[in-house]
């Protein structure tokens, strides 16, 4: 047998392996000049997302039309994450400076919004490659999905723990991590979609 045919597991294992590695490589030199990180991240998980619906495509070629397709958007969204994220951080440092009256009452409530931040966050980028859509209903779905399906949320929270202990480890797999975690990200949130929109054609259907 010959290990190296067409159809071999082994040559079909590299052939998936080499598209996370160009993709992984491709989402980090896109990432370098900084304002370009939320539509890398966008191009990438809409590249994972062919590859959930099962369609053969150039990396390459996949990666720079979604990029640009999702550029403006994108780019919006991530203004307002950096300013929302900055200020969160900023508050929640100021708070622990404050009276104990005063920071035990606002903590929680910077605490209570970050959280919500974060479910928002976990929905954001499957939203973006899923549905064409404006960039304030992007975020007012994403977070209606956050918060109704947590489930997803805490999936994504742990592939994100095991990204981290990957890289800690095994710092070499850097080169493949973010690709393969923004897949099973993906292909999770994208479950929910699916059930979602089964749900509505019954509905519309009756």
């Amino acid at each position: 047998m010959n290990i190296f045919s067409v159809d071999s597991r082994f040559f079909k294992l590299m052939e998936v392996l080499t598209n996370f590695f160009l993709l992984n490589l491709l989402w980090i030199v896109m990432c370098i000049p900084i304002v370009t990180i939320f539509p890398a991240t966008s191009a990438m998980f809409g590249v994972v997302r062919q590859w959930v619906l099962k369609k053969d495509s150039s990396v390459f070629r996949s990666f720079f039309q979604l990029f640009k397709e999702n550029f403006k958007t994108s780019i919006i969204i991530g203004v307002l994450w950096f300013l929302i994220s900055g200020l969160l951080i900023l508050d929640i440092y100021f708070a622990f400076t404050l009276g104990s009256t005063t920071k035990f009452v606002l903590l929680p409530v910077l605490l209570v919004i970050g959280f919500l931040f974060l479910l928002t966050s976990t929905f954001l980028f499957p939203v973006i490659v899923h549905y064409q859509l404006k960039w304030n209903t992007i975020i007012k779905n994403s977070f209606l999905l956050g918060v109704s399906h947590f489930h997803v949320v805490l999936i994504s929270f742990l592939i994100t723990i095991a990204m981290l202990l990957t890289f800690v480890y095994l710092p070499i797999l850097v080169l493949v991590i973010f690709s393969i975690g923004s897949y099973f990200t993906y292909k999770f949130c994208h479950r929910t979609f699916e059930k979602i929109e089964n749900k509505q054609e019954e509905k519309a259907s009756l």
